[in-house]
């Protein structure tokens, strides 16, 4: 007998529910905030030299006239991979300490998530680990199944490559009570989230991409604002540390998504 098709979340409920949960509990957000902030920060002035290499060096090359080289990455300066390297994996462990510690804040209570977030356990270091092997899984299938769109070029190709992208985040939305289910402590099999999460896979990718939106339209417009003032030119660290307090705050809405979503397709026992 087939399982009864689960009721589909709406979106902009997801949304609304998170974005009036940050706000009640807006002094929870700056508590738990604080170190991924603090992390990201530092990630941020790590690796902000070796970016604009990369991308620099990236762009010279797409614009040269002469025939690509057979490995681009051997014209970037000697560490640029490895701080970009060292960047992103400041960057994961930031995302992952504010991620588990906020949905075990909203699911399991105050009491899961005390003082700055620094009891830093199992749940996070599982999360952290699933979460990365799930990143380069999806990168793998991505790049393995845009290989024949390679051939056929032009329009096609690009609509082939967009459509295999969307495909793999739709399947990694099925995947996410698996992920929420290991920061709680109380994980399940992927194949149980996988049909748990079935119907909600396009609410879920559109609501985490809503919920990330507005914060990072704001890092935009402050950017913008001190860059006419001026500040943005004389404190160049200060404005990474704003950035890094937007991506937080970003992540922070994500995760509320992630755990209102959970609730209402799994439940939570306390």
């Amino acid at each position: 007998m087939t399982a009864p098709r689960p009721q589909a979340i709406p979106v902009f409920l997801l949304v609304r529910t998170t974005f009036q949960l940050m706000w009640q509990q807006r002094d929870d957000v700056l508590r738990l905030g604080l170190v991924p902030a603090l992390l990201c920060f530092a990630g941020f002035l790590y690796g902000q030299d070796d970016l604009q290499v990369f991308f620099e060096t990236m762009n010279t090359i797409a614009e040269s006239t002469g025939a690509p080289p057979a490995n681009p990455y051997a014209a970037l300066p000697a560490g640029t991979l490895g701080g970009m390297l060292v960047m992103s994996l400041v960057l994961l462990a930031a995302y992952s300490v504010m991620t588990v510690n906020w949905l075990r804040f909203v699911l399991l209570g105050p009491m899961a998530a005390v003082g700055i977030g620094l009891n830093i356990g199992r749940p996070h270091w599982r999360y952290l680990v699933t979460f990365i092997g799930l990143v380069l899984l999806g990168s793998l299938v991505v790049t393995v199944a845009s290989m024949p769109a390679s051939l056929l070029g032009g329009v096609i190709g690009q609509i082939v490559v967009i459509a295999v992208l969307i495909g793999t985040l739709l399947a990694g939305a099925r995947l996410i009570p698996y992920l929420v289910s290991i920061a709680v402590g109380q994980p399940m099999r992927p194949q149980e989230s996988w049909t748990i999460a079935r119907g909600n896979a396009v609410s879920l990718v559109m609501a985490l991409v809503m919920a990330w939106i507005p914060f990072m339209i704001g890092a935009v417009v402050v950017n913008g604002i001190l860059a006419i003032v001026g500040f943005a030119q004389v404190a160049p660290a200060a404005m990474q540390f704003i950035y890094a307090l937007f991506q937080v705050v970003g992540w922070i809405g994500q995760a509320g998504v992630l755990a209102t979503a959970y609730r209402h397709m799994v439940g939570i026992r306390v």
